[in-house]
């Protein structure tokens, strides 16, 4: 994975792991990449999806809330807002 950063390559790491069925592995890398890059808005909007597939719906919340704060595209704050009305 040349050019991409430590960040990224962890990034994709827990997305794949996500993909392939791994949701608590995948879970924890995402809490682990939050701490390590607190102002990163995909980072907590991908952690709260992440508790949200866990059904830990209460979890993600200020995952999201975070998300929203630091600055999100268009699409992902849609579904951040669609996720936290729907909580």
């Amino acid at each position: 994975m040349k050019g991409l950063s430590e960040m990224e390559e962890s990034l994709k790491a827990a997305l794949e792991m996500r993909r392939d069925g791994d949701l608590l592995g995948s879970n924890r890398l995402f809490i682990e990449l939050v701490l390590q890059h607190p102002d990163h808005a995909m980072l907590h909007y991908e952690c709260a999806c992440s508790y949200d597939i866990l059904a830990q719906e209460e979890e993600a919340i200020p995952f999201y809330d975070r998300a929203l704060e630091l600055g999100l595209s268009d699409k992902e704050a849609i579904n951040a807002y669609t996720q936290l009305g729907s909580l």
